[in-house]
């Protein structure tokens, strides 16, 4: 008999209460002894009685062995486990050396690791800039290095200016809504000593410079609207600039606000070379981030955890603040010194840390808490315009009284601080990472944006001592009339100004009335100035024309701006807004609008959940991408993913805690039970069939297979015991007919829990599985046949048990697998392997084929392709990604759309029905083309065939009109192409090298494109960098370097008239020039450097000032613009001799994220210009609004070669696809947005966005 176990008290704390409900668990099993245990768990009876000794919390895998063991619930168990970790105190010691998502201050300099580079660097920027600039992303520990870092290395005597002063003051602040009126004080310089950043003094004593901090200056453009206000503290910072002024200014701004610094002239111009770029912490400062403050206070953190955590935040720029939030949380749940990496695991990791903490703070919220808390965390946030979503600083007086204990909650677990009367999110890294705050944004999003402008129409009212004439009216007042009829939201004075805006308009309202009522009084005495009243009348008439038209156009920019916000979170309904916008008013926002929603592919977004549920619950798109099928809690839902109806509810208590796996229709679930798995009928509300499987299998796994019919186990058969005293069984796989309760197959053999899951043929026929050594693939034949190895080559088959996605092919006869950056498909009986799917080169790839096959859908991290499986050279279509695919993506080819499912139980489309009419990629690539002028021929060249010889194709259909010879060059590379103005001149022009491989120059042909005879060539000196073909009758033009030089530092350049025996202008004094680019007049040649040469005087100037070195040029065909594109990919557009830029046309942090630009093009007429990008995309400007972010056609293939205007479209050509063709006329753009949305706006959606405006049909 053994020994008795000793006594526990449950209310000793959180480890104690779970051993004695552990414990009375195996009381209720009938007290099984601990060595019976161990026959059924695998683990020792020492083990499974040390985790009900009340001691220490047992790891989670004992835990549910110990429970399965005495037949308890395993989901509700280990939910147990986790309340309990969580609960069970820390030990004793200080306060936490992480910060959680609060900044590093002055006093954490002991605890800020990892840039002290950085910190050395700004130090010595600063001594030499009296302005400077700190930039970086999000998240990527700005504001700490400012505070934690320079701060008290400036109090420390660090670097001075060497003929300077010394250190005066050091001051902090934010901007807010009113920067220069809040801040004016701080911009005086200090006389008695330096200040932290609350304005305390503790300096020197003597006079000097006063170092200010602007953290967060983005603020001064999303929450300070007051164009003169922002223009005024602007000014005050570049006044310090000045000698004299005794102040150093450094200002920390996030990335993708940068481009807006660019936009203000002389704030660009002071901070071109004073800026610190704040990149993400390469991995081993990463370590001494997270190792050194531990080490400071004595603790220690496990190697595992520095690796998991150095792998988990990586080179994501705002992972900072998650990684110090989730090593704060396993801080507070540390074993010991120790910092583990299991108490990381059970909060969730970095990305899960943050809406661990948030979500357990909100879970013990009472409904009215809750919807306290929802309202006071959304008053913080200031919703982007383009740009990422920002948190507001709010003050303590506008959050009202019954917010008290909401905010000391949240303060209390680090969400919220509070500085003195401002309370604030901790950090912005809080709205992008707790999934239930970004879902609140994304659905109010417009009911933000309208209370933000409410509230600083409020303040405003406020400082003019409550003025009547800056009350709301008309539209405004409308609008937010609607949108805040529950002023419980609204502040004080927020609920006074709207009520104050209500109450002149009532008298507005009664004063009309009287007025009317005098009128009809003395319409008699009246009558005598019929004609004048009626002259006045239609003065009247036509200035209210006018004003109504104004009134249209500024409600349909307005909705053009909405549905550029809208377009991820509601994309449907941002397409039909967009073309609503071009429909009321005829405007360059609004066609921009309309062309971007004509080209957008994501047409709608289904929510698979409702207020309250889960959104993380398990979920199933069906095979067919038309059903969502989810499990919450106690019911299932199945919801219709074309139309987003429910359609249907199978109530069954438990039913979450016990799910193992979707039937790929959603229409069966299979449950676990003791005895195996149970498999319930969603549908009819029904279990099905008896429970498969055996009971005396460990480790078990499910899933459905063959469309529902058939179900595969795998788990470990428990016989006998080892000898440390853990069960002991091998692996097996039971394959079962799940209407006939029948075992169809077992094997077992040379299988282990670590080889990947079997798979089970689409006809249900074979059975795949790897060896335990991952080196055989087994086919295990259903219907009683020979079990044998797959006949291919070795390397293949570990290649295919070692790949991450494996999928058979839809006739059951091959199986695709993704391995070096390829999706591969082999035959099983043959081992033919069949064309392969150049996917981007990463492992985790998802694939879904069509029935037949002939097309396939990948999904790989941050891209979705549709394939031709026939012509497999690159997708048909390509698609970016705004969220990660969670599944596999599901082809609804009838609908001609791919639907996918994302976290939260989201299913999202994209239309492809263009894609689908394509006809896939060619055979051979071509890496040289050029559209004539009218957009319908297309030259190509490089497409496989050795020397000088162009292909003209009709640009329609592609199909070749003619073929033209030039000379034999094997190793020529592909020419340079050009036509004439009229299209029927067409000029080539290859570099050639001799046999050493030193280049020769140029040969340049000359066709005749309608004669079609053999070519005038030549053989020109240069290494042609660019051609121009004036006209059909004048001789062609190059430019480029002479072929001697081998390195063109010194900037030589030759212009060549084709047909003469000597360059008719040699250009020198280009030093640093790499390239050149002539106009199409012949007149101008620009080179890198930014020179532009007047080739009949030779005169050259410097152009194009404040440009970076620029990588190509191109100009208009009518001679007014010059559109540049510079190294970091920013393309500006300038009149035709660069002495004006006319507008930015992509920011650099725009250009990069979206591929850098490879082709441009202006339309004839010069009124469009048009990018093409290494991925494939296109963005389209008008000339005369170069301000406008332009519209947006996603990408195909990739790279764009050339652009091509035709008509009312533009014409895109790539390697392999055939020529692409979008709408670039408003009414053909809004024809196609129309038939994706599925018509325009409804009557309920005009009222919500267009009040002020009659309903009409907008398609």
């Amino acid at each position: 008999m053994g020994r008795r176990e000793k006594p526990l008290e449950p209310t000793a704390g959180p480890v104690q209460r779970f051993a004695y409900d552990l414990r009375k668990l195996r009381a209720e099993a009938g007290s099984p002894t601990y060595r019976a245990l161990a026959e059924r768990t695998g683990y020792s009876a020492p083990t499974l009685s040390a985790a009900a000794s009340g001691d220490r919390l047992p790891s989670l895998p004992v835990l549910l062995a110990y429970v399965e063991a005495c037949g308890g619930d395993r989901a509700a168990w280990e939910a147990r486990w986790r309340e309990a970790l969580a609960a069970e105190p820390a030990p004793d010691g200080g306060g936490s050396p992480y910060p959680g998502l609060a900044r590093f201050g002055p006093d954490d300099r002991d605890r800020f690791h990892g840039r002290d580079d950085l910190v050395a660097e700004l130090l010595a920027l600063t001594g030499r800039r009296r302005l400077t600039a700190v930039v970086g992303a999000s998240g990527s520990g700005k504001s700490s290095l400012l505070r934690a870092g320079l701060i008290p290395a400036l109090r420390d005597g660090g670097p001075a200016p060497a003929d300077g002063p010394r250190l005066a003051a050091v001051r902090v602040l934010t901007p807010g809504e009113r920067p220069a009126r809040t801040h004016s004080a701080r911009f005086e310089p200090s006389d008695e000593g330096a200040e932290d950043g609350e304005g305390r003094g503790e300096g020197s004593g003597e006079a000097g410079d006063t170092f200010l901090v602007v953290d967060q200056f983005e603020e001064v453009f999303s929450l300070c609207h007051d164009t003169a206000e922002r223009e005024r503290f602007i000014g005050r910072v570049l006044a310090a600039r000045a000698p004299g002024s005794r102040l150093r200014v450094v200002i920390a701004v996030r990335a993708d606000f940068y481009g807006r610094l660019a936009e203000h002239g002389p704030l660009a111009e002071a901070l071109r070379d004073a800026t610190l770029l704040v990149g993400p912490l390469p991995p081993h400062r990463l370590r001494e981030a997270i190792v050194r403050p531990a080490v400071a206070e004595r603790l220690v953190v496990e190697r595992a955890l520095t690796a998991r955590l150095v792998a988990d935040t990586g080179d994501e720029p705002g992972g900072l603040p998650l990684m110090a939030h989730a090593l704060r949380e396993v801080w507070r749940r540390r074993s010991g010194k120790t910092l583990t990496l299991t108490a990381y695991e059970a909060i969730g990791g970095v990305q899960g840390a943050v809406a661990h903490t948030a979500e357990e703070v909100f879970g013990h919220f009472t409904e009215a808490e809750a919807a306290r808390a929802r309202a006071l965390l959304l008053r913080m946030v200031a919703p982007g315009d383009g740009t990422q979503d920002t948190r507001r600083t709010v003050e303590r007086a506008e959050l009202g009284s019954d917010c008290d204990a909401v905010l000391e909650r949240l303060v209390a677990a680090r969400l919220l601080t509070v500085d003195g009367t401002r309370v604030d999110l901790a950090h912005e890294a809080l709205i992008s990472a707790w999934p239930r705050l970004r879902r609140w944004i994304e659905t109010d999003r417009e009911r933000l944006r309208l209370h933000r402008a409410l509230t600083e129409a409020a303040l405003s009212w406020r400082d003019l001592e409550r003025d009547p004439g800056a009350l709301y009216r008309g539209t405004r007042l409308s609008t937010a009339r609607e949108a805040f009829t529950d002023t419980t939201e609204l502040t004080a004075l927020e609920g006074d100004f709207l009520a104050a805006s209500l109450a002149a308009h009532d008298h507005g309202v009664r004063a009309k009335a009287r007025a009317a009522r005098r009128s009809r009084a003395l319409l008699s005495a009246l009558a005598v100035l019929v004609c004048l009243a009626a002259v006045a009348g239609a003065l009247a008439w036509q200035q209210n024309r006018v004003s109504d038209r104004r009134a249209a156009e500024a409600q349909a920019r307005r909705i053009a701006s909405i549905a550029q916000t809208l377009r991820v979170s509601d994309p449907r309904t941002a397409i039909r807004l967009g073309v609503a916008a071009w429909r009321i008013a005829d405007l360059p926002e609004t066609r921009e609008a309309v062309r971007t929603a004509g080209a957008q592919r994501e047409v709608a977004t289904v929510a698979g959940f409702q207020a309250g549920n889960a959104p993380n619950s398990p979920s199933l798109l069906s095979d067919d991408g038309r059903v969502l099928t989810v499990v919450d809690r106690d019911e299932v839902t199945w919801w219709d993913a074309r139309s987003g109806r429910r359609l249907g509810t199978d109530a069954y208590p438990g039913v979450s805690r016990r799910f193992a796996a979707f039937s790929p229709d959603g229409g069966l679930l299979a449950l676990r039970t003791k005895r195996g798995f149970s498999v319930r009928d969603v549908r009819v509300g029904r279990t099905v069939t008896p429970p498969l499987g055996t009971p005396h299998l460990a480790d078990v796994e499910g899933e459905f297979a063959a469309g529902g019919r058939l179900f595969v186990i795998r788990g470990r058969e428990l016989r006998g015991r080892d000898l440390h005293g853990r069960g002991r069984g091998r692996m097996v796989v039971q394959v079962w007919d799940v209407r006939r309760h029948k075992r169809l197959a077992r094997v077992a053999g040379d299988i282990t829990r670590d080889s990947p899951s079997p798979l089970l043929s689409p006809d249900g026929r074979r059975l795949l599985t790897c060896t335990r050594d991952g080196r055989n693939l087994t086919l295990h034949p259903l219907d009683g046949g020979r079990t044998r190895h797959v006949p291919w080559p070795r390397a293949a088959q570990r290649l295919a048990c070692a790949a991450e996605s494996r999928v058979f092919t839809p006739d059951s006869r091959a199986l695709s697998f993704t391995a070096g950056g390829r999706v591969r498909t082999r035959e099983l009986d043959s081992a033919r392997e069949r064309p392969r799917l150049d996917v981007p080169d990463v492992d985790e790839h998802e694939v879904d084929y069509s029935e037949d096959g002939s097309l396939a859908v990948t999904s790989a991290p941050g891209e979705l392709a549709l394939w031709r499986t026939a012509r497999p050279g690159a997708p048909v279509m390509r698609y970016a990604l705004v969220e990660p695919v969670y599944g596999v993506p599901r082809l609804d080819r009838a609908d001609g759309v791919i639907r996918y499912q994302t976290d939260g139980a989201v299913v999202r489309a994209i239309d492809v029905r263009d894609a689908l009419a394509g006809s896939g990629s060619a055979d051979r690539p071509i890496t040289r083309a050029e559209f004539s002028p009218d957009g319908r021929t297309l030259a190509v060249a490089g497409s496989g065939r050795a020397g000088q010889d162009v292909e003209l194709r009709d640009a329609r259909d592609g199909r070749v009109r003619a073929r033209l010879p030039g000379r034999a060059c094997p190793d020529c590379p592909a020419p340079l192409l050009r036509f004439s103005p009229s299209g029927n001149t067409l000029v080539s022009a290859a570099s050639v090298v001799d046999r050493r491989g030193d280049p020769l120059g140029a040969r340049v042909f000359r066709w005749n494109v309608g004669a079609r005879r053999e070519p005038a060539d030549q053989l020109v000196p240069s290494m042609v960098d660019s051609i121009t073909v004036p006209g059909d009758d004048v001789p062609a033009l190059t430019s480029g370097s002479p072929a001697e030089v081998r390195d063109n530092d010194a900037g030589l350049f030759d212009v060549w008239e084709v047909g003469t025996r000597a360059p008719s202008r040699a250009l020198r004094g280009h030093a640093g020039g790499l390239w050149s680019e002539i106009s199409p007049d012949g007149r101008l040649v620009l080179a890198s450097n930014g020179k532009l040469t007047d080739v009949t005087t030779g005169r050259s100037t410097r152009v194009l000032r404040g440009e970076g070195a620029l990588a190509y040029a191109v100009f208009s065909p009518d001679g007014r613009y010059l559109a540049v594109v510079d190294a970091n990919a920013r393309l500006t557009l300038w009149n035709a001799r660069g002495t004006r830029r006319l507008g930015a046309l992509t920011a650099e942090s725009h250009a990069s994220a979206a591929g850098d630009a490879m082709s441009l093009a202006f339309s004839p007429d010069g009124r469009l210009i048009a990018m093409g990008r290494e991925d494939g995309g296109v963005r389209v400007w008008e000339t005369d609004t170069p301000r406008l972010t332009g519209a947006e056609y996603p990408a195909t293939d990739g790279p764009v070669l050339a652009l091509g205007f035709a008509g009312d479209a533009l014409r895109v050509a790539t390697p392999r696809t055939p020529v692409r063709e979008v709408p670039l006329a408003a009414a053909r753009a809004a024809a196609t947005a129309c038939r994706r949305a599925d018509g325009g706006l409804t009557r309920a959606q005009w009222e919500t966005y267009l009040p002020n405006l009659p309903f009409r049909d907008t398609c």
